[in-house]
Formats: C-alpha cells, sequence, structure tokens
C-alpha cells in the first residue's frame, strides 16, 4: 500500500481546481470546517458528479478577500473626507 505524498501550498498555488483536502492544506481550515461551509453553501463548490466537492481557487481567493476590514489609518482618512464635504 502506497502512502500518499504531503499536499504543500507550494503545489497548489497554481493550480486551478482543489480538492477539499487541498483546499483544507491551502486555506488550513480543516476538514470538518469546509464541510460545514460547503453544507450551508457559504463558500462556493462544485459538484459534478454529485459526491466529490472541488473548488475554484480564485473564487475561494475572492471570498477570502470578500470581507476586508479597513485599516485605523484608512477609517480616519475616510473621516477627514466626510468631514470636508
Amino acid at each position: 500500500m502506497s502512502k500518499s505524498k504531503p499536499i504543500k501550498v507550494a503545489d497548489l498555488t497554481n493550480k486551478a481546481v482543489l480538492t477539499t483536502r487541498e483546499l483544507a492544506v491551502y486555506t488550513g481550515w480543516s476538514l470538518s470546517y469546509i464541510y460545514k461551509l460547503t453544507m450551508s453553501n457559504t463558500i462556493p463548490y462544485s459538484k459534478p458528479n454529485g459526491k466529490t466537492c472541488f473548488f475554484d481557487r480564485e473564487e475561494i481567493e475572492r471570498y477570502l478577500m470578500s470581507a476586508r476590514v479597513q485599516s485605523q489609518a484608512e477609517v480616519e482618512i475616510e473621516a477627514q473626507k466626510i468631514g470636508r464635504a
């Protein structure tokens, strides 16, 4: 019985489509957390054969960056702009 080679993040940065296991390595999330996100339709995924989930790496990256929080400096700049209006 052969053991599978460990997955490295560097190996995944050029892949367009990730498996659940690869997504766990890429994001640092646990498999159970990924299952929770897919079951609640929180993250985008495809299930072409009705069983295995696949994830578009670029879609996942957009999801990861979708709730950006402004830095304190950015908040202060926005406040100054509003104060001038």
